[in-house]
């Protein structure tokens, strides 16, 4: 329960005025909104395991997505490494099924931390009933190396990119005028695969849900040499850059408020 004057509510609270500037008011009405949308966010997980692939489909299909057909072409005719970059905010499981949907049958790599459950296998299922090889990786030593492979080899994999230290080597980035950490590993894959990157942004309007598509990144002619990590750096910080403008847009969508403490700190040296 999420109640007000509880430690975890006036340290979220203390956030939004410290992060985003905002009135004491306002940061506990957005404390509210969020635990709301997180609420939310965990019923998606547990309804995506329990319903049918034809609600699935249903579900996703009222994604409003702008550029379908372009990105229909996209996907039908780029056969080289392609990674599905997002961050933890609104109906991504279902953004994730609409865009894949619009693929052919295609090996998908989904990158997971947690181990595995009931409601991921019936969920991620899905991907496979509309004709897709799926395949989870577990984060471990060899990850990295499974991941950069099957992108040189033309999979598809699905990466999430909002994430603090504990989840792997990060760079600094400026976002929200403040310095953060977020992981490199994603757009580090990306690099290494010679593969290229989708950004997509999923979030509720009052006209349903939204899945936002942004330019495509080309890195398949990228290889390994003295101006890798400026790329890296730069690209990093471009991806933190539009994350920022849908969290603004969205803050009580953005799962991972409860992080920032994490992603402040750093939590290694840079």
């Amino acid at each position: 329960m999420f109640k007000r004057n509880c430690p975890e509510y006036d340290h979220l609270a203390k956030i939004f005025e410290v992060i985003l500037g905002e009135s004491p008011q306002q940061a506990r009405k957005l404390c509210l909104d969020w635990r709301r949308y997180r609420n939310t966010a965990m019923g998606l997980w547990r309804q995506a395991a329990t319903i049918s692939l034809k609600e699935s489909v249903q579900r996703a299909e009222q994604i409003t997505m702008q550029d379908e057909d372009v990105l229909h072409y996209f996907l039908n005719s780029h056969r080289q490494g392609i990674v599905l970059l997002t961050i933890h905010m609104g109906d991504y499981l279902h953004s994730i099924l609409k865009i894949l949907k619009l693929a052919p049958s295609r090996k998908i790599i989904i990158l997971r931390r947690k181990t595995w459950s009931e409601i991921e296998e019936s969920s991620l299922k899905k991907l496979e009933l509309i004709g897709h090889t799926v395949e989870i990786v577990r984060h471990g030593s060899r990850a990295s190396r499974m991941i950069a492979k099957g992108l040189r080899e033309g999979a598809i994999a699905v990466l999430l990119y909002d994430l603090p230290y504990g989840w792997g080597e990060t760079q600094a980035v400026k976002m929200f005028n403040h310095q953060l950490h977020w992981v490199r590993g994603p757009l580090q894959l990306a690099l290494l695969g010679r593969a290229s990157v989708l950004p997509f942004f999923t979030f509720n309007t009052a006209d349903g849900w939204v899945c936002h598509l942004e330019a495509v990144k080309d890195f398949r002619h990228s290889k390994p040499g003295s101006d890798h990590e400026a790329i890296l750096s730069k690209e990093i910080q471009a991806m933190a850059s539009l994350a920022e403008r849908q969290i603004r847009c969205h803050v009580a969508q953005w799962d991972h408020w409860n992080l920032m403490h994490d992603m402040v700190l750093g939590g290694q040296r840079e």
